[in-house]
């Protein structure tokens, strides 16, 4: 029935079976209809005034599904579609078909002019798929790349922003799909960063090391490319800047594994490259991650000292008004308060984080922020309030998949059990240790293990 169709359409309407044809490119997931701009954008050869009659003609002879002004086509008639390119496509695709693509590549692309909601960054993030079909495999990653204004005020790169959304998965097949084919193109190295922060939030922390060790290796190779002038500035400062993230976010997977002396390290390495150049925010966040390092190691005078500067300059010198992109370092501050047992400040951050992170929804500062303030209420003896935040931030960072996270807060609740002497602990504990392996998290296991011990 439908090659019957499409044989009448083919003698009758041209200009509609082209874009029947056409249309097949586009994959009704996970944005499941085209808006019209993107099917009028695969009519480039087409006279404007014919565009809409070929639409038309695919509409009277149910050949397209239409809702609410967006379009689709049927999975068997999205086949056939396909099938029209298929045989060609195999083995080399045919100039028509690497032109749809490009044309859908395009109109995805320039549709999304900020990232707002979660279907914004799923149809930017459609231009990917365009690219790798027809193996783009530079203009694939480019789109992972490219940097909007997103709903925390931020430009970041497609890539960065679906991660704080908790878009993992996506990411997860999407970068290394044109790592292996660039891997000698330096310019793509900040795909290697952002996919470094994927692994880490979903528990693949050696991985998530690697990655950023690569990130600054390949970092470094391109400022050698980049003389020291004017005309260079751009492109040097980029790749500066690339080599100091990678560095603080090794610190941060340090941080999780319990290797807190390594993670200093990082922290102080990087406050150092920084001093007295225009990398001056690096330094703060360093600042924060090293205090909360040194609480951890009982440094207590070195982390009140590191805190209490920092806190001063981000909320006394430059005020952060509502800006959410600074609340994942916020919450880690805060952190490092409750272990100083300065609870009033600890509060002061921890209810700043949570409105900046439920406002733009992102999930993974929530839960962190939600852990902090639970291990507040057990230190000032709320255990029933600390156990109800505790599983509320167990349920956000499970949604989320993000494994360092959930390990830390499943090992806080049963320290809250074990304090208000509820036998729930021991199984509580044992979930932690299982999550912690899972993340090859040696230092942590032990942590948890000394608190089994009668």
């Amino acid at each position: 029935l439908i090659d019957s169709q499409l044989h009448r359409l083919q003698q009758q309407e041209p200009h509609a079976f082209a874009l029947f044809c056409r249309l097949g490119c586009y994959r009704y997931q996970d944005i499941p209809a085209v808006p019209l701009a993107g099917v009028l954008a695969l009519l480039w050869d087409i006279p404007e005034p014919q565009r809409r009659s070929a639409l038309v003609a695919l509409q009277n002879r149910s050949l397209i599904e239409s809702h609410k002004g967006a379009y689709s086509l049927h999975p068997a008639l999205r086949e056939a579609a396909i099938a029209t390119h298929q045989e060609s496509a195999r083995l080399h695709p045919s100039p028509d078909w690497i032109t749809a693509h490009t044309q859908a590549a395009n109109f995805w692309r320039d549709q999304a002019i900020s990232i707002q909601t979660t279907q914004d960054a799923l149809g930017a993030l459609e231009a990917y798929y365009h690219y790798l079909a027809i193996q783009d495999h530079g203009k694939a990653g480019r789109v992972i790349l490219k940097s909007r204004l997103n709903q925390w005020n931020q430009h970041l790169p497609l890539g960065s922003t679906l991660y704080r959304m908790g878009l993992l998965q996506p990411l997860l097949s999407a970068i290394p799909a044109v790592l292996q084919p660039l891997h000698h193109d330096y310019t793509l190295s900040e795909l290697h960063n952002i996919l470094g922060d994927v692994y880490w939030i979903t528990g693949q922390v050696q991985d998530a090391i690697i990655s950023q060790e690569t990130a600054i290796q390949l970092s470094a190779q391109a400022l050698t490319q980049y003389a020291e002038n004017p005309e260079h500035a751009k492109a040097r400062y980029y790749y500066t800047m690339l080599g100091i993230d990678s560095r603080l976010s090794i610190g941060l997977y340090c941080l999780d594994l319990w290797e807190l002396e390594r993670a200093a390290t990082c922290f102080e390495a990087v406050i150092v490259q920084v001093h007295g150049t225009e990398y001056a925010r690096w330094a703060e966040k360093a600042s924060v991650c090293l205090a909360l390092a040194q609480s951890c190691l009982g440094q207590t005078k070195a982390a009140h000292q590191k805190a209490d500067a920092i806190y001063h300059t981000l909320f006394f010198e430059r005020p952060l008004e509502n800006r959410g992109s600074a609340a994942y370092f916020i919450q880690l501050l805060g952190q490092a308060y409750v272990n100083l047992g300065l609870f009033e400040i600890a509060q002061t951050l921890f209810e700043k984080a949570l409105s900046f992170s439920e406002s733009s929804h992102y999930t993974q500062v929530q839960g962190k922020t939600l852990t902090g303030l639970a291990i507040m209420q057990r230190q000032q003896g709320e255990y029933a309030t600390a156990i109800a935040t505790h599983h509320q931030a167990i349920q956000l960072l499970e949604s989320l998949g993000a494994k360092c996270d959930q390990a830390e807060a499943y090992y806080q609740l049963g320290i809250t059990y074990q304090a208000a002497a509820n036998p729930e602990s021991v199984g509580v504990l044992k979930q932690a240790i299982a999550l912690f392996e899972s993340i090859s998290a040696p230092r942590q296991i032990e942590k948890v293990m000394a608190t089994l011990q009668p």
